[in-house]
């Protein structure tokens, strides 16, 4: 700090004034270019003298936590107004879903990872790689082999894309077939969607399926996507989709993944994989 000494300064005003002291400007002036910083009154823990002791300034380690101001819980201190100014408080959220859709707060390293897993397709898939054989009577579904796909949904009352494709080899042209999906929510019994409406004794299906040669060597692979209604579901629900797959013509065998006739002629060798994917959107 600035100190006064005892005795005369150099123009001959005494640094002490006295009850007979006149005050004047002069003496003043003189004083104050003649008061020198004294260092032993310095607290040299938080503050240092510099410049051949003509000032003093804050350690670079003089201000700590403990001498800040103490701030609300989830704040922390920045500036959000345009311009240079006082430090303010600024909230600092943890909301996985965004959901205050501030401006001015901060979020947290574990809700931003959390609301960008959220926005990213939800999308599972299953695929059937080995061949099966599968009697089927005609008209009555039978689930295709070992194709199903489970899915976490992440909203209410959600709608699904089920898209992919199915190989199939038939005993012969005339044993067309048609495949349907259906889904479970948890450990709920199976059901059909968005089955087409017909006339008559007509089998309803997503889509059909049939042999492209008459001389029971062929196989065809069918694309497909079907749409979902919405889903009477909860957040968080596993969502299970399968396939169904019957004979329109009359009862007889599917070939899974493979052609109908055995490997001896070339031919018939030809074998391929079948998919299920699912989208929630």
């Amino acid at each position: 700090m600035g100190v006064i000494k005892s005795g005369h300064n150099s123009a001959g005003y005494p640094n002490n004034f006295g009850a007979s002291d006149a005050v004047t400007a002069d003496a003043l002036n003189d004083h104050v270019n003649d008061s020198t910083f004294d260092t032993t009154a310095v607290d040299d823990s938080t503050i240092e003298v510099y410049d051949s002791g003509a000032k003093i300034r804050v350690k670079d380690d003089g201000i700590t936590f403990a001498k800040m101001q103490n701030i609300s819980t989830d704040k922390v201190l920045g500036r959000t107004t345009a311009g240079s100014g006082a430090i303010e408080e600024l909230d600092f959220l943890d909301e996985n879903d965004m959901n205050s859709d501030s401006d001015t707060a901060v979020a947290t390293q574990q809700s931003i990872k959390a609301y960008v897993d959220s926005i990213k397709p939800n999308i599972d898939s299953s695929t059937k790689l080995d061949t099966a054989t599968l009697s089927v009577t005609k008209s009555t579904y039978a689930d295709f082999p070992t194709l199903e796909t489970a899915i976490t949904s992440r909203y209410d009352n959600t709608k699904f894309i089920v898209t992919g494709f199915v190989s199939c080899g038939f005993t012969d042209n005339s044993s067309d077939g048609i495949v349907k999906a259906q889904y479970k929510v948890g450990a709920g019994a199976y059901q059909d969607f968005n089955l087409a409406t017909g006339v008559g004794n007509r089998v309803a299906g997503h889509f059909a399926i049939g042999q492209n040669a008459d001389n029971n060597s062929g196989i065809n692979s069918e694309a497909f996507s079907i749409p979902t209604p919405a889903i009477t579901n909860s957040a968080g629900d596993v969502i299970t989709f399968k396939l169904q797959i019957t004979l329109v013509n009359g009862s007889g065998t599917i070939y899974i993944n493979r052609e109908e006739t055995d490997d001896s002629d070339d031919d018939s060798t030809r074998r391929v994989i079948s998919t299920l994917t699912v989208q929630e959107v």
